[in-house]
């Protein structure tokens, strides 16, 4: 048999270059082409489910950001709410007031000084607040 010696440089290692050899090399570099090949397949679908991970990451987060607006955005409508209520309340109770004949000839006698017959009006500066408040308690007594 022809036994070739195959040295590799810097090493003192040779090998015999016969057919067994070369047929396991061969297998060996098949192997170790399949090895890398697989951690090749393995890194690329490590980045693209880094990649899917990072874009819901962010969808997640841009959602959550959205949604504490949100939730900030109901507080204030609801306290504009609520105040608008109040305001709805305190007109309605205007308007029942209004509907009353008494409460209007007093508002009538108050604002513009009318009078019943053998009635005398002393004007004292008041504001229109106090007029009203006294107008209120007259007709809730």
């Amino acid at each position: 048999m022809n036994e070739e010696r195959v040295q590799n440089e810097g090493n003192n290692v040779s090998s015999i270059g016969n057919q067994f050899t070369i047929e396991q090399w061969d297998q060996s570099n098949q192997v170790n082409k399949k090895i890398i090949f697989k951690r090749r397949r393995l890194g690329v679908i490590a980045a693209v489910a880094s990649i899917i991970f990072l874009v819901s990451g962010l969808n997640i987060f841009r959602s959550y950001h959205h949604i504490k607006e949100l939730k900030k955005e109901k507080i204030a409508v609801q306290k504009q709410q609520a105040q608008l209520s109040e305001q709805v309340a305190s007109l309605e109770y205007d308007v029942k007031l209004l509907n009353s004949d008494d409460y209007l000839a007093k508002v009538a006698r108050q604002k513009f000084f009318y009078t019943k017959d053998d009635e005398l009006v002393y004007s004292i500066p008041q504001t229109e607040e106090a007029m009203d408040k006294q107008a209120e308690k007259a007709l809730r007594n």
